[in-house]
């Protein structure tokens, strides 16, 4: 009886569904607040277009800090093998963020060439393509914390 009364008081019902939404309210939403202003700006002064997402770094600082902060996450907790995947592979999405953002900056010093044209061409899609891959696998981290807590 006592061993039941102390897994009963160990397992916390409702942690995932708290760090879920603790997740979505202070990272994603601080995170998206560079690009909504970015994009609001543009509209209010007519220069909203189709390369809004090309000519601004916001898509990379949201995958940056999304990876940053499930890192963060997770270094706070006992780290298992799936841990240390889910660590590695959002130090990888983190530093190539980096270094693309790096690019980008470069590419405005530097000014217009072909290499420049063909790096913002590519850019959006691929700044996009990180932001969907990182988001979800930040998700699964989140997920895979809260059930991890839930169980002490």
């Amino acid at each position: 009886m006592e061993s039941e009364a102390r897994q009963k008081s160990a397992t916390r019902p409702g942690t995932l569904g708290r760090r879920m939404v603790r997740w979505v309210t202070y990272n994603l939403g601080v995170a998206l607040i560079p690009l909504v202003f970015s994009v609001a700006i543009r509209w209010l002064s007519g220069k909203l277009g189709g390369d809004v997402i090309a000519n601004s770094p916001e898509v990379l600082f949201f995958t940056l800090v999304v990876c940053a902060t499930a890192m963060g996450d997770l270094s706070e907790s006992t780290m298992t093998m799936l841990g240390n995947v889910f660590f590695s592979a959002l130090l990888l999405g983190l530093i190539t963020s980096a270094i693309l953002y790096g690019c980008l900056l470069y590419d405005g010093i530097v000014g217009p060439s072909a290499a420049s044209a063909s790096f913002r061409l590519h850019l959006p899609s691929m700044s996009v393509t990180l932001a969907v891959v990182f988001f979800v696998l930040t998700t699964a981290v989140q997920i895979y914390l809260g059930r991890s807590e839930s169980t002490l």
